[in-house]
């Protein structure tokens, strides 16, 4: 779900160049150098600009005095004009420099630097995950570790030097999954269980989003960000595949919780009732991962809208019919993505039942540890 989101700051960056330019001396002049510096800088001041002095007359704009603190101009003082950010004094930002075509240095304001509020949530998030998983938490956070690690050091690299994006996202997928079910809750038979499982709902999801995607004619190209990605690298991205395998890292942690879940449920009934068959135990967990799915289910509907909200949003307020709303490709993306994950988990509990009651239904079913 992960993935998402580092892309998008990237596209956040280049609108805000492209949007507010502003100038020391604000003149209009076009930019020579190809890819501009990028410094810190620390807010000294803020003025709002009465319209007839601002250079747009779209927005609020305010006039921001900014130290540079690295780079070339490490010291100088610029006046930035900007409508889309709202520092405040003492915020530290990221600067875009430029020099123009007449040698007049061009500053915008890219970000504000996020990186120590950042630390902290994630400081934050690590300490409550241990106090509360304690050493299953760990694990979890070794787990997360060597996931974002293969991310960044196997799939991203494998997809840019021209491997097919849906290939390298299911082996990802596979691999991580390998990794996280049995070192998160041990080498057991219950997460042997749940790996069969997970990797059983992959392919098939594979399949319906190989499926789902031919049939709407997706191609990966809805919106600016995949437009930013085809530009960036050539077109030598298949967007088209980069949107599949998108799909199937999209349904990873749902399908690493419901089988989980699942295979620990077959050994808690085995457990409790040793004198049943494996068809009993079979029918009461699917009975309760039944239930299961629905949350599952209704949770990964709720999060691609979430993401999905301010476009939702915009296009509510258009005079437009609800149907040709969702036929647009952007929507057409998400309503499948929700549509093809669900199948994965209504794959990946009875297949996961399955295999725990194989598994976990021998002469001794094994004793599930209290936690």
């Amino acid at each position: 779900m992960a993935l998402v989101l580092l892309v998008s700051v990237l596209g956040t960056a280049r609108v805000a160049w492209a949007t507010s330019p502003v100038m020391e001396p604000v003149v209009a002049a076009a930019p020579v150098s190809s890819e501009p510096d990028s410094w810190l800088g620390v807010v000294r001041g803020v003025r709002t600009l009465p319209r007839e002095e601002s250079s747009t007359a779209v927005g609020t704009r305010r006039a921001f005095t900014v130290e540079l603190m690295e780079g070339a101009q490490r010291g100088r003082v610029v006046t930035i004009e900007d409508d889309l950010h709202v520092p405040a004094m003492g915020d530290r930002v990221f600067v875009s420099h430029l020099v123009g075509s007449n040698g007049v240095d061009l500053y915008a304001i890219e970000e504000l630097d996020r990186r120590p509020m950042l630390a902290w949530a994630v400081a934050i998030f690590v300490i409550a995950v241990l106090l509360l998983g304690r050493g299953e938490g760990l694990r979890a956070l070794v787990t997360l570790a060597a996931s974002l690690g293969l991310l960044v050091g196997v799939l991203l690299p494998a997809i840019l030097r021209g491997a097919s994006p849906v290939m390298a996202s299911a082996l990802f997928a596979v691999g991580v999954l390998l990794v996280a079910i049995p070192l998160t809750h041990g080498f057991r038979r219950t997460a042997f269980a749940a790996v069969i499982g997970t990797t059983g709902a992959i392919a098939c999801t594979v399949l319906f989003a190989w499926i789902a995607v031919a049939a709407a004619k997706l191609t990966g190209m809805s919106d600016e960000v995949s437009l930013l990605v085809s530009a960036e690298f050539g077109g030598r991205i298949d967007l088209r595949g980069l949107l599949l395998g998108a799909i199937i890292i999209g349904t990873l942690g749902v399908l690493d919780d419901i089988a989980v879940t699942q295979a620990t449920m077959v050994a808690e009934i085995a457990q409790a009732a040793p004198g049943w068959s494996r068809i009993d135990v079979f029918r009461r967990a699917l009975r309760v991962g039944r239930a299961h799915v629905g949350a599952l289910v209704n949770t990964l509907a709720l999060a691609y809208v979430g993401a999905s909200l301010p476009i939702l949003l915009l296009f509510y307020g258009i005079p437009v019919s609800m149907d040709r709303v969702l036929n647009r490709e952007l929507f057409a993306t998400e309503i499948l993505r929700t549509i093809v994950g669900s199948l994965g988990i209504m794959v990946a509990v009875p297949l996961t039942t399955w295999a725990a009651t194989v598994l976990c239904m021998g002469p001794h079913p094994p004793r599930v540890e209290s936690k």
